[in-house]
Formats: structure tokens, C-alpha cells, sequence
């Protein structure tokens, strides 16, 4: 009969897993536990029995992936069919909020890998509404405002003038925010 499980975490260590039935006392069980994972990205989980005669079977392992949760964008840019208006040269503020997993705000510089923009024919927007931004950022670049919120003050080059284009922000975990859409003016 199985006495007992237990999981490890990323290497962490072996602890206790609980009977689903309540009771270690079967050749076979069903067992669970509560995993937090502390770890935005590539994370495993180890799961090993053993028995009454003190036998530890090989460990059975999986991974998964943990992502950060994205909340935003915020004023002055707007998402979804909205285009954003912005003039060229200008610094546009490009807000938004990271979490973990577990709702904790993420505070790691190295979690913004980069702004992605892309080059589109403006026809593409169709009817989509337009909304000009009026509120610039005086510095460009990337800064943790507290609380999971950051500002990044993207300069519009001014070779994008009368040019659209996409714009989304990528991760360490791999994901990606959602897509703004642009239209460039001088």
C-alpha cells in the first residue's frame, strides 16, 4: 500500500501531498495538493509515492508555464478599434499593469522585453474611430511607476509621418499585450 506522496517544485524540495480520500491506506490513491507558482515562465512539478516498506518510487514530472497578467492599456492610449492619433517627433506615454500569477505586481525591469511596432497601410482601419492624443511624455524610455503599473515614453520617429502602423508590448514569459493601432501626423 502507498504511505505517502509528495511534489517538488523547480527543485525546491520534496513536500507532503494529501490523500483525496483522506487516508493513505490503498495500493493505489488519488492524491492532491495546492501549488503556488512563484515563477513567471517555464516551471516543473515532481510527484513520487511511497510505500509501506519505506520502496520511493521515480518521480513523475510535467511542466507548465506561468504568465504574467496585463491589465491596460490606460489614457492617453486607447485600445480595441480605436485608432490612436499621435504626432511624429512627440513622446507618446504607453501605460499599462503587470501582475503575477498571483495578482503581485511585477516590479522586474527585465519583464518588458520591448515594444513591437509594425508597419500597416492605413486602409486597413477602415471606419475605425480616431482619437488624437493630446497628453506627451517629456522622457522617452521604460519606468516602474509602483503597483505593478508602468510608463514607457515611446518617441514617434519622425519618419513616420502620414504612416500607420501596430504597436504591442512583449514579455520575458513569452506573451504579448494587446495590439494598439496608430496613425502617424505631422
Amino acid at each position: 500500500n502507498i504511505s505517502s506522496a509528495e511534489y517538488n517544485l523547480n527543485n525546491l524540495g520534496w513536500l507532503p501531498m494529501t490523500a483525496l480520500d483522506g487516508a493513505f491506506d490503498e495500493v493505489t490513491e488519488i492524491v492532491k495538493v495546492k501549488i503556488k507558482a512563484v515563477t513567471v515562465g517555464a516551471n516543473q512539478v515532481c510527484v513520487r509515492a511511497t510505500d509501506a516498506w519505506g520502496n520511493v518510487s521515480a518521480p513523475v514530472c510535467a511542466g507548465f508555464t506561468v504568465k504574467y497578467k496585463f491589465s491596460g492599456f490606460f489614457n492617453p492610449v486607447d485600445m480595441s478599434s480605436v485608432v490612436n492619433v499621435a504626432k511624429v517627433g512627440k513622446i507618446v506615454p504607453v501605460l499599462w499593469k503587470l501582475t503575477d500569477i498571483n495578482g503581485k505586481p511585477v516590479s522586474d525591469p527585465a519583464s518588458f522585453t520591448g515594444l513591437v511596432f509594425e508597419t500597416v497601410d492605413c486602409s486597413i482601419f477602415g471606419l475605425n474611430p480616431n482619437d488624437t492624443i493630446e497628453f506627451y511624455k517629456p522622457l522617452p524610455g521604460l519606468k516602474y511607476m509602483g503597483g505593478g503599473n508602468w510608463l514607457y515614453g515611446w518617441q514617434i520617429p519622425i519618419s513616420y509621418a502620414n504612416t500607420c502602423g501596430t504597436l504591442y508590448i512583449q514579455f520575458k514569459d513569452g506573451s504579448m499585450s494587446p495590439v494598439m493601432k496608430f496613425k502617424f501626423v505631422n
